[in-house]
């Protein structure tokens, strides 16, 4: 990474370590905030998210939105609700139903305020009410502490302005725990000033394939939601606006071209807490016109049966379209981030 280009794709067990659920945790919050029901008599809500229901009245005032109540919004996520267990996650129902604006409406606010509630719930949350003097001291062995003690090692505060110019992040999470964490931690570490580390982390290169909830008020001075910040219905709804199906993310094609060359130009692609959903795999695609003829992968396999790994290699070959038949050199290790990046992190700054 300090010498050799490196790509750092990033799935939700990256985020799991901070409290952030996987992506089957989420069905039961989803299946219980979209069960939207109101009292027949009264039109009191007697189950399901206020703060949804509110979002959804400002959904349908916008000059896009074809319906003039929520009653269509709200048949909908009783569909997602009834639905949600029987699904893999919400991503993959989202996809099954990806020309359903109704149903993508719905689940994308559950999504987000189920997010913004699970970073406010994280070991990395700081509570502006409250002064920490070591706001990441419940995560100070996770995997990305490791990772910028590596990146940094050996740099004064007047040499890290480059220290992350090899270095492009992919991550496929809808939550801010590397932006946000990168932020403290370098105030932390090199008692700099929050304009400073801002600067510092500006040169980060980080896609969001699928969006993220929103910028955080170090990145966007104009608009910002807080990590974990409060929940109500205007920022749910810019939360939910912020998040991209996967079609939809086909459809912004800018953000995956840059991807792609940044893939094509690296010596070392890192695979952490990733799935090896196919859709996913289909981002990060590589034109044979840009396909390198050999790759370094460092991949995290926790879960994922011999039989998968050896499936999921074939097809990472297929979609980096390697111009050497055996060009594809993987390094494995079956457990989580922390001790992936712990037998691996070295080898992977270099």
């Amino acid at each position: 990474m300090r010498d050799q280009k490196t790509v750092l794709v990033l799935g939700a067990g990256t985020s799991k370590g901070f409290g952030l659920p996987l992506g089957q945790d989420l069905r039961g919050t989803i299946e219980r905030d979209l069960n939207i029901m109101f009292d027949s008599f009264s039109n009191r809500l007697q189950s399901g998210s206020r703060e949804i229901v509110e979002a959804l009245r400002l959904r349908i005032r916008q000059p896009d939105c074809l319906s003039e109540s929520i009653n269509p919004h709200r048949a909908a996520a009783v569909q997602i609700s009834n639905a949600m267990l029987l699904s893999d996650s919400i991503d993959e129902y989202i996809e099954r139903h990806k020309d359903d604006t109704l149903k993508a409406d719905c689940a994308k606010l559950a999504i987000a305020k189920a997010i913004l509630e699970a970073e406010r719930k994280s070991s990395i949350f700081v509570d502006p009410m409250r002064r920490l003097d070591n706001p990441l001291r419940k995560s100070s062995n996770s995997w990305i502490a490791r990772f910028l003690n590596d990146i940094t090692r050996g740099k004064t505060l007047n040499e890290l302005e480059t220290c992350f110019e090899n270095l492009s992040i992919v991550n496929f999470n809808y939550d801010r725990c590397v932006e946000h964490f990168t932020y403290i931690w370098f105030q932390q570490m090199y008692d700099m000033a929050p304009e400073k580390a801002a600067s510092i982390v500006s040169r980060l290169r980080i896609f969001h394939p699928y969006g993220k909830l929103a910028d955080l008020p170090h990145e966007n001075s104009n608009s910002h939601i807080a990590f974990g910040g409060e929940i109500d219905a205007r920022r749910l709804l810019q939360m939910a606006q912020a998040i991209r199906t996967y079609s939809e993310s086909i459809a912004s094609g800018s953000e995956i071209l840059s991807v792609q060359d940044d893939l094509a130009a690296a010596q070392k692609v890192v695979f952490m807490g990733f799935g090896f959903h196919s859709q996913n795999l289909s981002l990060l695609s590589i034109p044979r016109e840009k396909a390198p003829a050999t790759v370094r992968c460092f991949v995290t396999t926790s879960g994922i049966s011999r039989a998968k790994w050896e499936l999921y290699k074939s097809q990472i070959a297929q979609k980096f379209n390697l111009k050497a038949p055996s060009g594809l050199f993987c390094f494995e290790k079956e457990g989580n981030c922390e001790e992936f990046w712990q037998e691996f992190g070295e080898v992977i700054v270099q």
